[in-house]
């Protein structure tokens, strides 16, 4: 958040001159506050009508405590609840600069939806971060009564509730918040300060009026003023300032009226009547800003005498309160304001329109830019606003967040968008990010329709239709297309557009991963997770580590899968993030690699903490809830699982799920009902999904094909089991989709089985442990039930050496545990023990083989490579990286780098 205009709102104010001290009512403000460790209550309210010094009260409070306050001065345009939360957070990192980067970075995230239950991650991320503070501050929210927005009410409601004990909330408004004021009042969790705490009595008024204003009045002058203000401050700085040039000052005061219902009148008759007709224009001219300075006034007034028009008011005393310290920046007393804006549209309301058109203008030229657009919007100048936004949308997204931007197109008619095509396009974009798809093929062709062929040759403007042509595909489910027009618009876009890329990216991962090549959507995922490190926003890095960790889980990878998470888990923590969704999503990707493993009971526990915190957002719950059912499936909770599908079914009709994930869903409901014997009602359901023998390979990857065949074998059409097997083991094999390719061993092995092909049986599921044992895969096996026992027992029982194929060392050991998990009332002590022989002694001279990622790692040592610089290649900790490096030394019989590289080309490991 830059700029001066931005910095006024989120600074605290200086203390204004000749100020009347008021020790008694600071002291009130103190009392019963301070603990120990911070505060006693979260919340000091200052609720009185306009005019009774609120503002000034909490400001000299504050003095000689302004290292520990933060203030947000508030206006009309903070009913948006995305700026509304942004200078919240911008005010507070005026104590702390990281403070709330997480936060931050949700809020300008083009995911987040302020209106959307988002909201209440958001909110739990901030507080959690809050409770960081190892010190007490003060937070001001100035002016509360201009907020309207009862979303902004409610939550802030919960906001106040859950402070931590080192950050204290002090209000000042006009009205009452529609908060639970009365509960608060009743458990002590409030101050408040009223219009009669805060009205002057009778000695304030003498001291005000003979002391700061300088006026020599009697004790009944003084009595009587103070009596018709009924000890108004606003009254009785009016009646002072009309006191010094009033020859009759008892006539004055018999006349004043001193009371709010008369005060309107009081201030147009005496106060802005009296000014020369220039400094009435600049008052009336100038009261459109809610801040403003001598160059900006310049600009709407078209005089060049601003700076002393200022000083000179600031000089007597009318109603402009300085908001710095170098005399650069002012606002109106409100009440002032108003009457100043209410003369404005009585006698001069054809200027209101070029007025806000020049502020916009001078807030544009500042490169103030969200300034510009909210004085452009005011008078509906929606021109000058897509003329900002076609030339300076990344600019605005990178600073502000989607949101205001999304605003503004839902706010453009058709004509606005046929002028400006690339709005259109980002319309587009951004209806398919939020609100599904329904009026994206409208947009995409109004946009080609009125694009001229230099905006079609505009690569920017290419590389956004590409993207919401990818976008639109994949939503529907067209996958090839989905990945040609992703690929065409990566190359298409400027490099250093960080946000648009890391979409893209995305987007040509997810078709390749749902085409069900893992191998070829891993460079895209790791792009896009490298793009947002480069960034530095960690919302969209923990997006970006999910899709990558999900890749990684496909292709078998799953201990780099588990690194991925938990370094991004750290990260989390210490950004205090763990409440983003797609932190939910981590949770339950974690649980689904612990059931992968077998550990059912930890899988659990992740998962139930990924639903929690990934429940705001609906597309991340339902993929959690796919976690789930996996999980209920190899607990043997089919009833529970049918209900889980049942919710994500209720989810999509709420909010439109990806394609993808109701897919999925209907694969498992089909293999729940093949397990429960009711094949034909499996069949039935592939069948409403158009799904048949020639085209389920194409559409329905990995479990899909699986279940298919389970149900073929059913009904005893082995030969077609037979072909689509084969078909589907190919594409997983080339596309390294590890655990759908041992699945498919497995369920070969069944076939082959029933066929009475022994020997081929035993070789798929010796193939399908030797990759299982590499990756690390327990549970794939025993969901498969006891189908495969036959052929583990031949595998197991070589006594009689009824099988061609040994098992030893620890691939022996691992097939025994699963078969004692597949089996656990089969007898092993009929099994031939063999001495523990280490798996993978192949190359002559090695203590142990290296695995694939230790290969990997010590081709990039005999490249030269430094443990950083592996890390980095590889997305990996240097602590890991650090422990490959230790087990390589180990296998090789070494002891450091030159020793290992040597002994790996003597092995014929690496090139001589």
């Amino acid at each position: 958040m830059v700029g001066n205009i931005l910095k006024i709102k989120t600074s605290v104010p200086p203390q204004g001159a000749n100020i009347l001290p008021r020790p008694c009512i600071l002291e009130s403000l103190d009392h019963g506050l301070w603990a120990v460790e911070g505060f006693t209550y979260p919340l000091t309210l200052v609720s009185a009508p306009a005019g009774f010094g609120k503002t000034t009260l909490i400001r000299s409070w504050l003095t000689g405590r302004e290292d520990r306050a933060a203030w947000y001065a508030l206006d009309e345009a903070d009913n948006k609840e995305d700026r509304f939360w942004l200078y919240l957070i911008s005010s507070l990192q005026t104590l702390k600069a990281d403070l709330g980067e997480g936060p931050m970075e949700m809020l300008r995230s083009n995911a987040f939806s302020p209106e959307a239950e988002e909201i209440e991650s958001f909110l739990v991320t901030l507080l959690n971060e809050l409770f960081t503070l190892d010190k007490p501050y003060i937070l001001v929210l100035d002016d509360y009564h201009l907020i309207e927005n009862v979303r902004i009410h409610k939550n802030m409601a919960f906001f106040i509730e859950n402070l931590p004990p080192t950050l204290h909330l002090a209000i000042t408004t006009r009205s009452d918040p529609p908060w639970p004021l009365s509960r608060w009042r009743a458990k002590r969790k409030m101050a408040e300060l009223r219009l009669d705490q805060l009205r002057f009595n009778e000695e304030e008024t003498g001291r005000l009026l003979t002391e700061t204003k300088g006026l020599a009045l009697s004790e009944a002058q003084l009595n009587t003023l103070h009596e018709k203000t009924e000890g108004w401050i606003a009254g009785l700085q009016l009646a002072a300032y009309s006191l010094t040039s009033n020859n009759n000052k008892d006539r004055f005061i018999h006349e004043f009226a001193g009371n709010q219902r008369n005060v309107f009148n009081f201030l147009s008759e005496e106060v802005f009547t009296r000014q020369p007709e220039a400094v009435r224009d600049f008052l009336m001219q100038t009261s459109i800003l809610n801040r403003f300075s001598a160059p900006l006034c310049d600009a709407i007034t078209g005089s060049n005498v601003s700076a002393e028009v200022l000083s000179a008011l600031e000089a007597a005393n009318l109603f402009v309160i300085p908001l710095d310290n170098q005399g650069i920046w002012y606002r109106y007393h409100h009440l002032f304001s108003d009457l100043l804006r209410h003369q404005l549209s009585s006698r001069q309301p054809e200027m209101i329109t070029e007025l806000h058109n020049k502020a916009g203008k001078w807030f544009f030229e500042a490169n103030e830019l969200s300034e510009a657009v909210y004085h452009f919007l005011t008078v509906k100048n929606l021109d000058k606003v897509a003329e900002i936004l076609h030339a300076n949308s990344k600019e605005i997204v990178e600073s502000e967040g989607p949101n205001l931007i999304v605003r503004c197109l839902d706010s453009f008619p058709e004509e606005i968008l046929q002028k400006y095509p690339l709005l259109a396009v980002y319309k587009a974009l951004y209806h398919l990010m939020r609100k599904g798809r329904e009026e994206v093929g409208a947009l995409l062709a109004l946009a080609e329709e009125n694009a001229d062929e230099k905006l079609k040759n505009h690569r920017e403007y290419s590389s956004i239709v590409a993207l919401v042509k990818a976008y639109h595909n994949l939503f529907s489910h067209k996958i090839p297309q989905a990945l040609e027009y992703a690929q065409e618009a990566l190359r298409l876009l400027p490099a250093d557009n960080y946000f648009l890329r890391i979409n893209i990216a995305i987007i040509s991962g997810d078709t390749q991963l749902f085409l069900g090549d893992p191998k070829s959507a891993y460079p895209f995922y790791l792009e896009a997770h490298q793009t947002s490190s480069k960034m530095n926003r960690y919302y969209y890095t923990s997006s970006t580590s999910f899709k990558l960790a999900v890749c990684l889980h496909n292709m078998g990878r799953l201990t780099e899968a588990e690194e991925l998470i938990h370094a991004t888990l750290k990260t989390a923590k210490e950004k205090d993030f763990l409440w983003a969704p797609q932190i939910g999503g981590l949770w339950a990707l974690l649980g689904e690699l612990m059931r992968e493993r077998g550990s059912l009971g930890e899988a659990e526990r992740c998962l139930e903490r990924g639903l929690a915190v990934g429940k705001v957002h609906k597309p991340m719950l339902g993929w959690n809830n796919l976690y789930k059912i996996a999980l209920l499936f190899s607990q043997q909770k089919f009833d529970d699982a049918l209900i889980c599908i049942r919710e994500i079914e209720t989810i999509n009709r709420e909010t439109n799920l990806p394609y993808i994930i109701m897919l999925a869903a209907t694969t498992w409901q089909a293999r729940i009902l093949v397990v429960l014997e009711e094949w034909e009602k499996a069949r039935e359901l592939f069948s409403c999904a158009q799904i048949n023998e020639d085209n389920i390979v194409q559409i329905v990857q990995g479990k899909g094909v699986l279940t298919y065949t389970r149900i073929l074998m059913k009904e005893n059409k082995d030969d077609k089991a037979r072909k689509l097997l084969n078909r589907a083991a190919e594409l997983a094999l080339n596309g390294q989709d590890q655990k759908t390719h041992i699945e498919l061993l497995l369920l070969k092995a069944c076939l082959e089985e029933k066929a009475g092909n022994s020997a081929a049986a035993e070789q798929c599921l010796c193939t399908a442990l030797e990759t299982g044992f590499e990756c690390g895969y327990f549970q794939v096996f025993l969901d498969e039930g006891k189908d495969t026992a036959p052929v583990f027992y031949r595998l197991l029982d070589q006594k009689d050496n009824s099988t061609e194929i040994a098992l030893s060392g620890e691939l022996l050991q691992y097939a025994r545990r699963v078969y004692q998990a597949i089996s656990p009332d089969a007898g092993q002590e009929s099994f031939k023990e063999e001495p523990l022989k280490l798996a993978s002694s192949l190359i002559p001279g090695l203590v142990e083989e290296l695995s694939t990622r230790e290969l990997e790692i010590l081709d990039l040592i005999n490249r030269g490579l430094s443990n950083q610089e592996i890390s980095e290649k590889l997305f990996l900790s240097v602590g890991t990286v650090k422990w490959h490096t230790s087990n390589i030394y180990g296998k090789l019989g070494v002891k450091g780098r030159t020793q290992a590289i040597a002994m790996a080309r003597k092995l014929n490991m690496l090139p001589s």
